[in-house]
């Protein structure tokens, strides 16, 4: 896939800063970063049919730090570990608001993003959180934000996944 970034203020913006850091310092793989993160936007045009210049577009619109710490995997993973979804209302839709699944204590959290379950872990209540150092959950990628979001696993999907797989 043969993308043509002229037109791309996104890559105008990211290329700029590029430019800006390695005149101030050569230490740095600059480069291979925009590199990665062209070739990431890519990806994610070939896995959702999105233009790739509108996905770079969109990520540099709310970009407000560092490129080299905006892209990393933890925010723009590989699309093959990743639901798609048209809309923020569809990924919710499919949740059927039947809560999600702490990864810690195991229960239903209402939250996506912090276990609100008050069960008991080693004698305290769960606080487990989707984000930090241990990376839980599963992630969604919606169209219409265009980026990747981690949650706690909805309760919804268990089932229907126990049946893809056989289990039921």
């Amino acid at each position: 896939m043969s993308v043509d970034w002229s037109g791309s203020t996104g890559y105008q913006k990211l290329l700029a800063a590029v430019e800006v850091d390695e005149k101030r310092d050569s230490a740095h793989r600059y480069q291979e970063k925009l590199a990665w993160i062209l070739e990431r936007a890519e990806q994610y045009a070939q896995a959702t049919g999105l233009d790739a210049v509108l996905i770079l577009d969109t990520w540099e619109s709310v970009r407000d730090y560092w490129y080299m710490n905006f892209y990393q995997d933890s925010k723009q993973p590989p699309l093959e570990d990743v639901r798609v979804f048209d809309t923020l209302g569809d990924a919710i839709a499919s949740f059927d608001g039947r809560g999600f699944r702490c990864p810690s204590c195991k229960g239903v959290s209402r939250s996506p993003y912090s276990c609100d379950t008050r069960q008991l872990v080693n004698g305290k209540l769960c606080d487990w959180k989707v984000y930090g150092f241990f990376v839980t959950g599963v992630s969604i990628f919606t169209k219409d934000k265009m980026m990747v979001e981690r949650i706690f696993r909805p309760i919804a999907w268990e089932a229907k996944e126990e049946v893809e797989d056989g289990k039921d």
